[in-house]
């Protein structure tokens, strides 16, 4: 058993202690997961757990004259006689806390602290979770006999702010309630949904990946604690997500159900389709040409009963689209006769539509469509429903 440090033992020096299961270490004295003195190191993005300081302070951090960061930890369910999560002295005006899960700690001994001590301290310390840490969550046993330093006031810190910590509830957006981990009782300490905190930290820090390497930020805050929390919701119930991750592609307006991945561009000076582009191939004319273009390169394979009559009929039937597009554009000093011309592409490009469409509604192409193969199909019908969308517009 060591005397301190059983995990890890650092003294002085800089080292990146990142990415580690610091997990059952006993330490006889102090710093069951890790001891950490007079260093400027950086800890984070680590899960200590189940350590124990058997007969000191720390059982899963002791901590003293720091000047480095302790940000994306999970600290839980660690031990020890008189501060069972994290001991802390002298942290110095550079030091930081951040984003960590400090839950479900125990100090032992009777006035202990459970979750953390922090004595002689200038750190910023925000966006925690401080939990189910025994009566002594954090700080509350500064003036208990195991306070080795002057009980720390607010003023002395550069601020305990946007955490969910008992306290302190109800200053620097500070809040207290049940934090609703997924499962405590599991080692799974992620938030559910409808966290309180979640959305509920501070996005101004260097933080850009949570404990699971995920990105900050998810929503439109940092969630608080060591996990950032994907809350998929479609605002505009159009069946995409506005944030990665959820399954869709981003839907670039959820508030607009006829603006995602799925939909159609027309021209209305919208990116409808949410591909970056603002009314790409409006031109309506060459829209209509592009696709006789397409139905005119497809093998007669492709029709039905593998015959080109079909594939003639659809050309002559764009290529009449096309014209009527063409003079209704030429009408724009007759509002009403342009518009019935409008009108007239529309009806004839929908028919032209009920002839291409069966694998887009069934799977399968159907007794009415002369273009019978849906790979064919799906080359002309995106470009078809594009065209009569924006016809619908001029309508």
């Amino acid at each position: 058993m060591a005397g301190a440090g059983a995990g890890l033992y650092i003294s002085a020096g800089k080292p990146i202690i990142k990415f580690n299961q610091i997990i059952q270490n006993t330490a006889y004295m102090q710093g069951g997961g890790l001891f950490v003195s007079d260093s400027a190191c950086s800890i984070s993005h680590n899960t200590i757990r189940a350590n124990k300081a058997a007969t000191g302070s720390g059982g899963g951090l002791f901590i003293v004259n720091f000047s480095g960061n302790l940000n994306n930890n999970l600290i839980v369910k660690n031990t020890a006689d008189a501060v069972g999560g994290i001991y802390t002295d002298n942290l110095t005006l550079n030091a930081q806390m951040v984003n960590n899960t400090v839950a479900d700690n125990v100090g032992s001994l009777p006035g202990s602290v459970g979750g953390m001590q922090v004595s002689e301290s200038a750190a910023v310390i925000k966006n925690n979770i401080f939990w189910n840490n025994g009566a002594d969550n954090m700080f509350a046993g500064l003036d208990s006999a195991y306070s080795v330093t002057e009980p720390i006031t607010e003023s002395s810190l550069q601020g305990i702010s946007y955490s969910l910590i008992d306290d302190y509830a109800g200053q620097n957006n500070n809040i207290f309630a049940d934090p609703l981990f997924v499962d405590a009782q599991g080692n799974d300490y992620h938030l559910a949904v409808g966290s309180p905190a979640i959305d509920a930290g501070n996005s101004d820090t260097a933080i850009t990946s949570d404990l699971d390497g995920n990105p900050r930020i998810l929503g439109s805050n940092t969630d608080m604690g060591a996990y950032e929390t994907l809350v998929c919701t479609d605002a505009d119930s159009d069946g995409y997500f506005a944030i990665t991750g959820c399954g869709t592609e981003v839907d670039c307006d959820d508030g607009n159900p006829a603006v995602n991945p799925g939909a159609v561009e027309v021209c209305d000076s919208v990116d409808n389709n949410c591909n970056g582009q603002v009314d790409e191939g409006c031109n309506l004319p060459a829209l209509a040409e592009r696709i006789r273009s397409t139905i005119k390169e497809l093998p007669c394979s492709a029709f039905k009963k593998n015959k080109c009559r079909f594939r003639k009929k659809l050309n002559k039937k764009m290529l009449a689209i096309k014209y009527t597009i063409i003079a209704a554009e030429n009408l724009s000093n007759k509002p009403k006769k342009q518009k019935r011309l409008y009108r007239l592409a529309k009806k004839k490009s929908q028919k032209v539509l009920n002839k291409t469409d069966g694998c887009y509604n069934n799977g399968v192409a159907d007794a009415k469509d002369w273009i019978d193969e849906c790979a064919a199909q799906a080359q002309v019908d995106p470009l078809l429903r594009q065209l009569i969308a924006s016809l619908d517009l001029l309508d």
